[in-house]
């Protein structure tokens, strides 16, 4: 899952089959979503912008992704067996004169709260 806040736009990476001609039996392209962190202004002027919050919910192949409560992804993966193991990581655009993620007062963007559960059992 990526967040590029340049383009406004949230994104799924779904892995492909591990065969030569995965392409031909299963679309595994990137499903995406516009998305936009609104930016506010409180009484005094000050300007703040709202912090991603992801909520994604996997039930064996299928994907589901809530983004601040009003962008939603869902999706399958077929490939789900394989695809074990989560990390997380938040990159700054170096490129651009602003930052759009929630940064800290130390200027650097952080994670600030990571749930992970797995346990679904029949």
């Amino acid at each position: 899952m990526t967040f590029l806040p340049q383009t406004e736009t949230f994104e799924i990476h779904r892995p492909s089959l591990f065969r030569p001609d995965s392409s031909l039996l299963i679309n595994s392209s990137r499903e995406t979503a516009p998305h936009t962190l609104f930016t506010t202004i409180d009484t005094s002027g000050e300007e703040s912008t709202e912090t991603l919050d992801i909520r994604a919910w996997r039930d064996n192949s299928v994907l589901e992704v809530f983004v601040n409560g009003r962008t939603v992804i869902s999706t399958r993966l077929y490939v789900a067996e394989e695809t074990v193991g989560m990390r997380f990581f938040a990159e700054e655009d170096e490129a651009s004169t602003t930052t759009v993620l929630r940064t800290s007062h130390t200027g650097l963007t952080e994670l600030k709260f990571a749930n992970l559960w797995d346990g679904i059992k029949v």
